[in-house]
């Protein structure tokens, strides 16, 4: 107990020398109180601690469970991972599907195209959380009277380097008509 208080009245003689040598170098004004009041902070975080930490060995843990709740807890657990993951597959789906309609709405401003349809497959990285386009094919319709019309491969490079795919993973159709 007595090593508590020792440690207890340095860390406060080592803050107060700190909270004056910042206050000496500080300007007057609001930078001052700013620097008091964090300092008061840290003063206040430095007496609660030793307190915390008595009550925290007094607390019982949660894995420590005295009702036998660990069962019911574990099946809500388990609903709120099945939801999750439906939430998950929903957010992918409306995540391609609004993929396509960018995809579809840039592709068609560019020269000589008339209609385009696009499919594309996504996945989910389950560790990191983020989706990532892994392959596209284009249906393009070409305007019959365009004296301008960008190539195959200039879309593909234009695609590539707009998603962040590779050339390889994109396949485009030219068509005549798109069978809607």
């Amino acid at each position: 107990m007595i090593d508590i208080f020792i440690h207890l009245v340095r860390q406060i003689a080592m803050l107060t020398l700190l909270a004056v040598f910042i206050e000496m170098l500080l300007p007057k004004g609001d930078m001052q109180r700013f620097a008091r009041m964090v300092m008061g902070l840290l003063l206040l975080v430095i007496i609660l601690n030793p307190l915390l930490s008595v009550f925290d060995t007094a607390l019982p843990t949660v894995l420590e469970d005295p009702n036998g709740y660990d069962a019911e807890v574990t099946a809500v657990l388990q609903q709120g991972e099945a939801l999750a993951s439906s939430w998950q597959q929903q957010e992918l789906a409306h995540f391609q599907e609004d993929l396509q309609k960018q995809i579809a709405v840039t592709v068609s401003y560019l020269p000589g195209v008339d209609r385009v349809e696009v499919q594309s497959d996504v996945v989910l990285h389950e560790k990191d959380g983020y989706q990532q386009l892994i392959s596209l094919h284009l249906q393009i319709v070409y305007k019959k009277e365009a004296t301008e019309k960008i190539t195959i491969s200039e879309l593909k490079q234009y695609l590539s380097g707009l998603y962040g795919i590779g050339t390889e993973k994109i396949a485009v159709e030219e068509v005549e008509e798109i069978a809607q």
